[in-house]
């Protein structure tokens, strides 16, 4: 019989005190843990309030940790209607996310997005202002959720808040798991991202939650979690530090304490299993490619930039499997690790997975590493092997110059190489290429290198780490004094962080001999003078001192004049003598360094003063500027002109939008503004919107205005035919010319390439219906003239399911550009 007593006091107060401890710990172990374990942890707490019974016998293993890292999160690309708006609901982006595919929709009531839906989960969105990009993000940051099963886990955190209501713990902890539950989302969404991308991820959130009433349904997710919970969020977000210490093994502990060591039970089983590590299941196998060469990079994104380089053939370990979404499609990415013999020394980074075979599938024989002989000291006649590259002096040995090396592959510094059986590293320097070697390696050679050395990933974090920390505190490092420039050029010298591409800038404090930057500063003035250009029009004068990485005996004054009367700015550079060596000017839109019409928008507001424009006079100016700029303007009372005084850094300006006034049309809330920013006290105009980009925007949306009105007589853009489709966007699509690849020829190639791809049958065509666009070049993306061929499926389409497939033909030469399926694109 189950006993209620003996269970509240063995098992439900050491549980709840567990709780409450971990939940106290939780701001320390945020600092150490990842997101996703802290998540798991509160998971396996959760379930043990759920467990009643702890039946002496139970074993729980936890699974085996897979990372995957994502590609950064760039706005996605719609297909089919130029202009960024994309006029179906979205779909999954990637199969793996749900078992079918996760559906959205518009819901006015609601005011942030959310899944809802245990067993058919949808994303539902706010019928309110959101860009393409915020979408984006949206979209991803929802199906996260969705991939993850966090839907079931607020299912079992209600069961537990009404079987629980009235412990103390379980309110904390159902407090926690809201907030870990969203930083575990964000972590696995950004990991790779930029410090841009996670910036502007934060942006969006902000501006998603100023529209939620901060309350939402149990079993659904929200983007809110209380002001301290976002900060912390906020702040987890911008954190590019790896938390990797205790991560699973915190898990294990945790699942051991909570149904082993507080099970109601007489007697502890034998021979209880140890808690268990998260070690990688690695697959032996070689690095291979029909070019001989395989680059591997230190992140899972561009390619071309390696940080190693090495020959088919080198025996390597496959511990991860990523798939992500590139500009090119979908792409398998693998991390390995290079044994380097007996002494435990690897190189590890990424690779495509197309560079990889099996250990059991691999050929018999690969074709010769090349090789290179010894060239060292020549006093002594020897030259050391290395146990590594670069990252310690441990010598393995010292062989005599001329000794015969095998190169398995190398890096911007070293070649690691094969000697008598065993791995070690060489100085690029030390080696003498010739012959049949010389020439494999020097066409093995990468156009670029990733800047960082291999090994050396922990050092750059924690550097990241320390700009952001002075970036967050001082500002952008344009706005630091040369004192502080030159103590964190200091600071990367002294940790050896600092980039050895010869254009890095070192940044240095003015010697006692040195021309001082007053002097300095008075000849710039003097040389911007003698082109009848006036040194004092500038808002912003920023000076530099420095040396480039390349040059260290050249030392240089650098001045640069922002923010002056007209769109054009200046840069002043001046050698040790005082003699210019360099004087040019650039485009530049007025604003001061480094703003832009964003920054200067997030500026305070502020009253005008004595002395300063009036809300009027400032309106008046650019009203002005953009009747110059924009010919085909309407009268001025059919505009919306909002003015707003604001202070930045001790400037002070107007900030003028101009926009177009409601008239019904579709999507007026993403109307562009033509914005002007003037100096408050002379008016002159530091941004104007270019007038050419105000047309073209605004004759873009009225191109999408039309199509939503001609949608519904002919229905969506896709059925249009090929004349109806570059008649309405006559710069994006056109109609084959005589000569030209006809519809006919690019589906009879389209239809080659499904069946060798993706297994189509004959008898699928007659289910399929084909639907095309013939779209001109794109320079911007090296994108030739093409037919864009959308395929969906009858049955589904008649339900507005527009999953299908995506061909895409070069009109020019037949070849396929790509093949996508369903679940496999944005489209």
């Amino acid at each position: 019989m189950f006993d209620i007593q003996s269970w509240a006091l063995s098992v439900l107060l050491p549980l709840t005190a567990l709780t409450l401890l971990f939940v106290l710990l939780l701001p320390w172990l945020s600092r150490r843990c990842s997101a996703r374990s802290l998540y798991a942890a509160l998971l396996i707490l959760l379930v043990a309030f759920l467990i009643p019974v702890r039946p002496a016998f139970l074993r729980i293993r936890l699974p085996q940790a897979t990372y995957t890292a994502p590609a950064p999160i760039a706005a996605p690309q719609p297909i089919g209607v130029p202009g960024g708006v994309t006029m179906q609901p979205i779909p999954a982006t990637n199969d793996s996310l749900s078992p079918e595919p996760t559906r959205s929709a518009v819901r006015p009531a609601l005011h942030t997005p959310m899944v809802a839906g245990l067993v058919r989960p949808r994303i539902l969105l706010p019928d309110e202002k959101l860009s393409t990009s915020e979408l984006h993000f949206v979209f991803r940051h929802e199906l996260t959720h969705v991939k993850r099963r966090d839907l079931w886990v607020k299912a079992l955190q209600g069961l537990a808040l009404c079987l629980h209501w009235w412990n103390p713990a379980m309110h904390l902890l159902h407090r926690a798991l809201q907030i870990q539950c969203e930083s575990a989302c964000d972590e696995a969404l950004l990991r790779g991202a930029s410090l841009p991308t996670r910036q502007f991820y934060s942006e969006t959130i902000l501006s998603v939650i100023r529209r939620q009433p901060h309350t939402a349904p149990i079993v659904s997710t929200g983007f809110y979690g209380g002001k301290k919970g976002m900060k912390k969020r906020i702040t987890n977000i911008l954190d590019m530090g790896h938390k990797r210490y205790g991560a699973l093994l915190l898990a294990a502990v945790l699942l051991m304490s909570s149904l082993g060591v507080l099970a109601a039970s007489d007697s502890a089983p034998d021979n209880a299993p140890s808690s268990p590590t998260a070690e990688r299941q690695a697959t032996k196998g070689y690095l291979t490619s029909p070019h001989g060469m395989i680059h591997v990079t230190g992140i899972p994104t561009d390619y071309d930039y390696p940080q190693m380089v090495y020959f088919s053939g080198v025996p390597v370990l496959m511990d991860e499997l990523i798939h992500k979404e590139t500009q090119f499609g979908f792409e398998d990415w693998i991390h390995i690790s290079v044994p380097a013999g007996a002494d435990e020394t690897v190189m590890a980074g990424y690779t495509l997975l197309s560079n990889f075979v099996n250990a059991a599938e691999a050929p018999d024989s690969f074709y010769p590493f090349p090789t290179v002989t010894l060239n060292g000291d020549s006093i002594t006649g020897t030259a050391s092997l290395y146990l590594n590259n670069g990252l310690t002096n441990d010598v393995l040995g010292s062989y005599p110059n001329g000794t015969e090396l095998t190169v398995l592959g190398f890096t911007r510094t070293h070649y690691q190489v094969l000697l008598d059986g065993h791995q070690g590293f060489v100085p690029r320097e030390n080696a003498r290429m010739e012959g049949e070697g010389k020439s494999r390696i020097t066409g093995a050679e990468p156009a670029h290198y990733d800047s960082h050395t291999p090994g050396r990933e922990a050092d750059y974090e924690a550097m990241n780490r320390r700009f952001q920390e002075l970036t967050d505190t001082y500002g952008d490092i344009n706005e630091w004094s040369i004192p502080m420039r030159a103590r964190w050029s200091q600071e990367q010298i002294e940790a050896d962080t600092l980039s050895d591409s010869p254009d890095i800038w070192v940044h240095l404090m003015p010697g006692q001999d040195d021309l001082t930057e007053e002097k300095a500063r008075a000849l710039a003035d003097k040389a911007l003078a003698e082109k009848d250009v006036d040194p004092a029009a500038f808002l912003d004068v920023r000076s530099y001192y420095y040396v480039r990485n390349g040059e260290r005996d050249k030392r240089l004054w650098q001045f640069s004049y922002r923010g002056g009367p007209d769109e054009t700015g200046w840069v002043v550079q001046l050698n040790q003598a005082g003699e210019v060596v360099e004087l040019r000017s650039f485009d530049d839109p007025g604003s001061p360094y480094p703003y832009d019409i964003v920054s200067l928008s997030s500026g305070q507001v502020v009253q005008p003063q004595d002395g300063e424009l009036t809300n009027t006079q400032a309106a008046d100016i650019a009203w002005q500027r953009f009747a110059e700029s924009y010919a085909e303007h309407n009268a001025r009372d059919q505009y919306d002109i909002t003015a707003a005084l604001r202070t930045l850094h001790n400037m002070r300006y107007w900030v003028i939008s101009i926009k177009d006034k409601p008239t019904g049309k579709h999507l007026e809330e993403y109307w562009y503004t033509f914005d002007v920013v003037l100096r408050a006290s002379t008016g002159a105009i530091m941004y104007a919107t270019s007038g050419e980009e105000y047309r073209s925007q605004m004759q873009e949306f009225d191109r999408i205005d039309q199509q939503i009105e001609l949608e519904k007589e002919r229905g969506p853009l896709f059925t249009w035919s090929l004349e109806d489709k570059a008649a309405l966007y006559p710069g994006s699509y056109a109609v084959p010319q005589e000569g030209q690849m006809t519809q006919e020829q690019a589906w009879e190639i389209g239809v080659k390439a499904l069946k060798e791809q993706k297994g189509w049958t004959d008898d699928l065509l007659t289910e399929w219906t084909p639907y095309y666009f013939f779209v001109l070049p794109d320079e911007g993306l090296g994108l030739p003239l093409r037919w864009d061929i959308q395929i969906y499926n009858n049955e589904k389409l008649a339900q507005n399911d527009l999953v299908g497939y995506y061909v895409c033909v070069d009109a020019t030469n037949g070849d396929i550009l790509w093949v996508y399926g369903p679940g496999e694109t944005n489209g």
